[in-house]
């Protein structure tokens, strides 16, 4: 798998190892895959289906047409890293930057043999404008915050999309369903105990995900690339 080192931010190739190739560093398993997790929701949730639902809200004055987005290509996961780590501290686009222009390298080094695939050519044009890299660092940093100032409208679109997958489990759940059948036929009101076993469902399932890193993981993530960004720009010129 890619992975982006915790320490140096140089993205590593199909490595089996977790130790990175520049830094030597050796990277938390466990940490990173925290990381990871929190960053492909904060991408699928936080950036994605935000930006559809907020142009069809724009577009079409409501949010009437729901969408079913993709998990994030890993790349982008690796940029929501970036994202997060700089929370703390007013570097996250120079952070960001410097993981788009590994990404902008590779795809480009990618192009000269076999053809991008329609997601590479788009994150390629994507990251190459610098609007778009700004709204992606806010918007990712928002998710965190846990998006207070978005549209009521938008928000609830988003959690029906969280909530989605967990509903088709359950219908599909023999087991649970005839218990909600039992529960009905002993003169239990239908929607109360849906709703109840679906807030039960929804709720273990939240539990399995990653919990969202603390400002003080996220602060010392990153540390060494942090280190050499704060360094005057003639010092990092000469180096």
């Amino acid at each position: 798998m890619n992975y982006l080192c915790l320490n140096c931010g140089y993205i590593n190739n199909n490595t089996e190892t977790v130790v990175c190739e520049i830094c030597n560093i050796e990277n938390d398993l466990e940490q990173y895959q925290k990381f990871s997790e929190y960053a492909k929701q904060a991408v699928q949730y936080g950036y994605s289906y935000r930006t559809a639902y907020e142009h069809q809200l724009a577009t079409q004055g409501d949010v009437k047409v729901r969408y079913s987005i993709f998990n994030p290509d890993d790349y982008y996961e690796l940029l929501a890293i970036a994202a997060l780590s700089g929370i703390a501290g007013n570097l996250a686009y120079d952070l960001v930057k410097h993981v788009a222009k590994q990404i902008y390298t590779k795809l480009i080094k990618k192009e000269k043999d076999v053809e991008l695939t329609y997601a590479e050519q788009d994150l390629l044009r994507l990251i190459d404008d610098n609007a778009f890299m700004n709204k992606f660092i806010v918007y990712i940093q928002d998710y965190y915050q846990g998006m207070p100032n978005i549209d009521k409208r938008i928000s609830k679109a988003i959690f029906d999309e969280e909530i989605n997958p967990i509903i088709a489990r359950l219908i599909t759940n023999e087991t649970k369903m005839n218990k909600l059948k039992d529960d009905v036929e002993n003169g239990k009101d239908f929607k109360i105990a849906y709703f109840q076993l679906l807030m039960s469902e929804a709720q273990n399932e939240f539990k399995k995900r990653p919990g969202k890193p603390k400002l003080k993981e996220l602060d010392s993530t990153l540390k060494k690339l942090k280190k050499e960004i704060k360094q005057p720009k003639n010092k990092r010129k000469r180096k």
